[in-house]
């Protein structure tokens, strides 16, 4: 029934494979409570562990199945048509943005083995680190380095963003990891302003180097 109604709607086979490993554990919630209602103690025993078994095994094999298919990828771009395939969207393009529609499914799914798959980990690190070429490739101290720098440009990143979106460093901002680190670097900045804010900072600072005559007109 899942099988027909999603062939229908002209979903993929991979989208099928993850729906029916999914749709095994719903069966068998529902034949286990129906089960209760026809059957004495013992035979409702026998036959609930002769369900959970087979749709165990059912489920098992639909992953495996689902998993499969990842190992038949050749390059990088037949795994992003996989995965970001959309029955109800335009077909994947290379170079456009990944949605990831499949991979959201196995997630929603909680199919463990197709998301912890090397070839989904390596093209989930190649998204996150798209715009810092070598990233992975530094020492410690490299990218400590590379994090300061992007850190601290954070108001350049944020000002080319809102008027120049279309310009490199606008589409720099688009980049997950530095999105990730321009809004980190910005929270810190807002939350390091508000603790100086409360401890009168800019009155310590007249103590410190102000003149008498600041000082004078401070106090008044």
């Amino acid at each position: 029934m899942v099988m027909m109604c999603h062939i229908k709607d002209g979903e993929s086979p991979l989208s099928l494979k993850i729906l029916l490993a999914n749709a095994t554990s719903i069966w068998s919630e529902h034949l286990l409570h129906l089960s209760s209602f026809f059957l004495n103690s013992t035979e409702e025993l026998t036959l609930n562990r002769f369900i959970i078994l087979i749709l165990a095994e059912l489920r098992l094999k639909c992953e495996e199945y689902a998993t499969a298919l990842l190992d038949h990828t050749r390059t990088s771009y037949e795994l992003e048509v996989m995965l970001n395939y959309d029955p109800n969207g335009p077909i994947y393009e290379k170079g456009e943005r990944m949605k990831l529609e499949r991979l959201k499914l196995a997630i929603i799914c909680k199919q463990k083995t197709f998301v912890a798959h090397p070839n989904v980990q390596q093209l989930l690190a190649a998204v996150w680190y798209e715009g810092s070429p070598g990233f992975r490739r530094k020492g410690p101290v490299g990218q400590l380095l590379d994090i300061s720098k992007m850190a601290t440009m954070f108001p350049v990143y944020s000002m080319a963003y809102m008027m120049a979106p279309s310009s490199s460093l606008g589409q720099t901002m688009k980049k997950p990891f530095t999105k990730f680190i321009v809004h980190s670097s910005a929270y810190c900045c807002f939350l390091m302003l508000l603790i100086m804010a409360s401890q009168r900072v800019e009155t310590l600072v007249m103590e410190w180097i102000g003149t008498d005559y600041f000082l004078q007109k401070s106090s008044k």
